[in-house]
C-alpha cells in the first residue's frame, strides 16, 4: 500500500504480516502496479516519478526517466509484463520498456487527465479512462484510437476487461457501472448503481 508519506509497505495476504517497507520517493506516491508475475511493483508519484522494484529482495530495479512534469495517475502492466503503461496528468498515456527502461511511444492526440488504465489479456488493446467522462480503446501496437465508448455522466475512475477480453466494465465517480460489449461498441447492461 502507498501513503502520503511517500512509502510503500508490502503485506503478506495470508498471514496479515509486513512483508518489508520500499524505500520513500521523493515526493507523494498516487499509483501502483504489480507486474503479472508479481516480481516487480511500478510505483508513480505526484511529481511524475516511476519506479520498477524487485517484491522479493525490496531493491530498486530501475527508475523511469521522466519527460515532462506531472503526477503519474494511473499504471498498467501489459499481459507479458514487457509493457508499463503510465497516465500523466496534461500528457497522456506513455509506453515503457521494462526490460530497458526506455520509452516506447504513447498514445497519440491523448493529452487529457488519464485515472485508469487496462491492458485487454491479449496485450493488443489499451482501455483509457478518466476526468473527460470517456472511455477510449487503444492499439497498443500503432498507439492509435481504435474505438471510443460513449460517455458516463461523471468522470471514469476504474476499468477492468473480462478474462477472454470481450467485455469491459468501467466505473464512474456517480457510484455507475457500465458492462461495455467490446466488439459491439454496446453497453450491455447499466448503468448499474454501487451501493
Amino acid at each position: 500500500m502507498g501513503s502520503l508519506d511517500h512509502g510503500v509497505d508490502l503485506w503478506n495476504t495470508e498471514t496479515g504480516r509486513l512483508r518489508r517497507s520500499l524505500p520513500q520517493h521523493a515526493a507523494q506516491l498516487v499509483s501502483l502496479a504489480f507486474s503479472p508475475d508479481g516480481q516487480t511493483l511500478a510505483t508513480g508519484s505526484i511529481a511524475r516519478g516511476v519506479k520498477l522494484w524487485n517484491t522479493d529482495t525490496g531493491r530498486l530495479r530501475r527508475s523511469l526517466p521522466r519527460q515532462a512534469t506531472g503526477a503519474v495517475d494511473a499504471m498498467a502492466f501489459s499481459p507479458d509484463g514487457d509493457t508499463l503503461a503510465t497516465g500523466v496528468s496534461g500528457h497522456g498515456v506513455e509506453l515503457w520498456s521494462t526490460a530497458t527502461g526506455r520509452l516506447r511511444g504513447g498514445l497519440l492526440g491523448d493529452t487529457s487527465r488519464v485515472d485508469s488504465l487496462a491492458f485487454s489479456p491479449n496485450g493488443r488493446t489499451l482501455a483509457t479512462a478518466g476526468q473527460d467522462r470517456s472511455v477510449g480503446l487503444w492499439d497498443v501496437g500503432s498507439g492509435r484510437l481504435h474505438r471510443s465508448l460513449a460517455r458516463h455522466a461523471t468522470a471514469v475512475i476504474s476499468l477492468a476487461f473480462s478474462a477472454d477480453g470481450r467485455s469491459l466494465a468501467t466505473g464512474g465517480e456517480d457510484g455507475t457501472v457500465r458492462l461495455w460489449d467490446v466488439a459491439a461498441d454496446q453497453s450491455q447492461k447499466g448503468p448499474l448503481r454501487t451501493p
